[in-house]
């Protein structure tokens, strides 16, 4: 077309405008992200009234574990009898206890006044057999002075004891004796338990360093209130016990 120049093929044409979308704010980097503030521990109160009543629960544990002891390995046996004579004149008895068990003392507890009384002897003069003598007390009347005599014994191989009043016309004899057994005594069991309560603080401050460590904060207060607890009460208890005495 004339007066119309010719386009250059050698120049580009302009480029394009180019559009932002979106705002400066809501660009985020992955990798700067800020860190959050933390929030303060909150109590846990399972935690704490754990701690609170544990070592209550492990008191009482091991004093009921004291009394069923107690009783299953208890070295003491007490006997009562009331013991009839026989035609011969003897008061005898026989006590169904372990062979390990060795006399303490006997005496009569009859529900009666009488002017004698009964005790069991050890005598050093003897043999093993007839080691402990039982011995009659009498009080005379008219000169006002006890005597003595040696009237029986105990047997410690058939358990039996034996002995012949000097007044013939007593029919009977309520008597009593207490035995122990020292192998009992000595039980390990016993032995162990006693020594495992001298290392209970020393577990109650373990625990408490435990809990601190392993951040069980709730359990840590817990278990020193318990302290505080016992410590009001033993307090508690002694002002009573002084306010009573004045």
């Amino acid at each position: 077309m004339a007066g119309t120049q010719p386009e250059n093929p050698s120049i580009a044409p302009p480029p394009a405008t180019i559009t932002l979308s979106g705002t400066v704010s809501e660009f985020v980097s992955p990798g700067y992200d800020s860190a959050a503030v933390p929030q303060k521990g909150k109590m846990q109160w399972k935690q704490f009234f754990l701690g609170l009543f544990l070592p209550y629960a492990v008191g009482l544990f091991v004093i009921l574990l004291f009394f069923f002891a107690e009783e299953a390995f208890d070295p003491y046996a007490f006997e009562e009898r009331v013991i009839e004579v026989n035609e011969d004149g003897y008061f005898v008895q026989q006590f169904q206890v372990s062979s390990t068990m060795n006399l303490d003392y006997c005496y009569n507890n009859g529900p009666y006044s009488s002017n004698f009384s009964l005790s069991c002897a050890y005598d050093n003069y003897e043999d093993y057999e007839n080691s402990w003598i039982v011995r009659e007390y009498v009080f005379n009347q008219s000169t006002g002075e006890n005597s003595w005599a040696d009237i029986g014994a105990y047997s410690a191989s058939n358990s039996t004891i034996w002995f012949k009043l000097t007044n013939s016309s007593i029919e009977e004899v309520h008597i009593a004796l207490e035995f122990h057994d020292p192998a009992v005594d000595d039980h390990f069991f016993i032995n162990a338990l006693e020594t495992s309560v001298c290392f209970l603080p020393f577990i109650y401050i373990g625990a408490v360093i435990f809990a601190f460590m392993k951040q069980k904060k709730s359990l840590g207060i817990g278990l020193l209130s318990a302290l505080g607890v016992y410590l009001a009460l033993l307090g508690a208890l002694l002002v009573f016990l002084i306010f009573a005495w004045m």
